[in-house]
């Protein structure tokens, strides 16, 4: 089980320069651009190449209707990051049960990767989001036991980023079918 039954995730969490909301295809003009400026950056940052120069609208929308199932039904959660004023897409949090990359994980154990847009890499809008989850993921807002931020082993400013925030190295695991080596940070209690 990923979280528990009784337990209902956060519909929102608002700070002085972000909101992150469940992502859905409502977003799908805001998250696209996001994307499409972020392109290089992401495919660094996923070990794969998507986004590709041709990908469409289309086939993004599709995308954020299958997360927003996944959110539905409990299966993972994914919320875009936004302005405050909602214009703007920022990136995007992914939590998923800890289950998806280790077979025999505990209930209630998530794993949990972010991006924010490159443009913002430079003004530290990646460490101002670690900041809000470390917040919320450690305050009465979540229900896990146990939450792991990880980034692929090659990318060294997020790994930097964790490391600048306090985050201990709690464990490497090698995910070929996912871009190479990731490397995770307890995200609770530091």
């Amino acid at each position: 089980m990923f979280y528990p039954e009784t337990a209902v995730p956060p519909t929102k969490l608002q700070t002085e320069a972000l909101l992150f909301v469940p992502l859905s295809p409502a977003h799908v003009h805001r998250d696209y651009d996001a994307l499409m400026v972020s392109k290089e950056m992401l495919r660094v940052w996923g070990g794969h190449g998507w986004p590709s120069d041709d990908f469409t609208l289309e086939a993004n929308l599709q995308d954020l209707e299958w997360h927003h199932l996944e959110h539905q039904e409990n299966i993972a959660y994914t919320y875009t990051i936004l302005t405050p004023d909602e214009h703007e897409c920022l990136g995007c949090v992914y939590i998923k049960p800890l289950s998806d990359i280790q077979e025999d994980a505990p209930d209630y154990h998530a794993i949990v990767r972010y991006w924010v847009i490159e443009p913002q890499l430079a003004h530290g809008l990646e460490i101002r989001v670690l900041d809000a989850l470390i917040n919320w993921f450690n305050s009465d807002a979540w229900q896990f036991e146990r939450v792991l931020l990880h980034a692929r082993q090659v990318d060294e400013r997020q790994l930097a980023t964790f490391v600048e925030a306090g985050l201990a190295e709690s464990d490497t695991i090698d995910l070929p079918d996912r871009g190479g080596s990731f490397i995770f940070f307890d995200l609770l209690q530091i």
